[in-house]
């Protein structure tokens, strides 16, 4: 059963994939950057959504997506799962490292959709992808991060780095906190990938996965005020680890 599911998905991803990038290539190659950049946060949700369908993830979302205008996103991280889960829910321009520019297809559909790409080993770089963010923000494009900058298990929050807060901090814009959970039928695969389990045996055994309920908190916007970016990142992520605390202790024993 699980063979037949897993062949039905893959078969299902590769078509849907091709007809998304197909109907994404005119707004991807749009003349003027930040046209090409909005219109492509809105194709990759709509291809987003697809997927969710087809590997029968039921999102839940708890809050105003709305609020996710002209504001910075930042949820905790499990893996890869996440960006199609936040990806369907906002139309959202990601941040993800510069070492997946090279990833075999990822690469490429990732750079269709102009993401921000974030090299921390390059001080040089740094700088621009804060004034890319900030130009983002501007926009009112709905920008979004991982500042774990690793994955976890989703049992606990990981410390922030510190260096994504800076663009909210020098224009007074807001952090959106996120916090998502997954859970899965008794019995089955972890959805997160947080381990050194090679990807593509963890995707293998993803796609055998019979159903999966994500769950999306949205938390009150968080303004910087006078704070510092370290200071402003230690304050969200206490913020937002006592509501993931409780959620845990509440609705997902951890």
């Amino acid at each position: 059963m699980r063979i037949l599911r897993k062949t039905a998905r893959i078969t299902g991803i590769i078509f849907w994939s091709i007809f998304a990038i197909l109907l994404s290539l005119p707004a991807s190659c749009r003349k003027r950057k930040w046209d090409a950049v909005k219109d492509m946060t809105e194709k990759t949700s709509f291809w987003c959504r697809g997927l969710l369908k087809i590997c029968n993830i039921k999102l839940h979302i708890h809050g105003d997506p709305e609020l996710a205008k002209g504001a910075l996103i930042v949820s905790n991280h499990t893996g890869y799962v996440d960006i199609l889960t936040h990806a369907a829910a906002f139309p959202i321009r990601f941040a993800p490292k510069a070492e997946l520019k090279n990833a075999f297809l990822f690469g490429f559909i990732a750079s269709l959709s102009h993401p921000v790409w974030v090299d921390r080993k390059n001080r040089m770089n740094s700088g621009r992808c804060a004034d890319e963010f900030l130009a983002t923000i501007e926009h009112k494009i709905p920008l979004l991060v991982y500042p774990e900058g690793t994955t976890g298990n989703g049992k606990t929050l990981l410390p922030f780095k510190t260096g994504s807060f800076a663009p909210a901090v020098k224009g007074a814009y807001p952090i959106l906190p996120v916090l998502t959970f997954y859970t899965v039928p008794e019995g089955e695969s972890d959805p997160g990938w947080f381990d050194d389990t090679e990807m593509l045996f963890h995707i293998w055994k993803f796609l055998g996965i019979s159903r999966i309920k994500a769950d999306l908190y949205i938390l009150p916007p968080i303004h910087p005020g006078n704070m510092d970016r370290k200071t402003f990142a230690e304050f969200v992520h206490n913020e937002m680890d006592k509501t993931h605390k409780k959620l845990l202790e509440e609705k997902y024993k951890a």
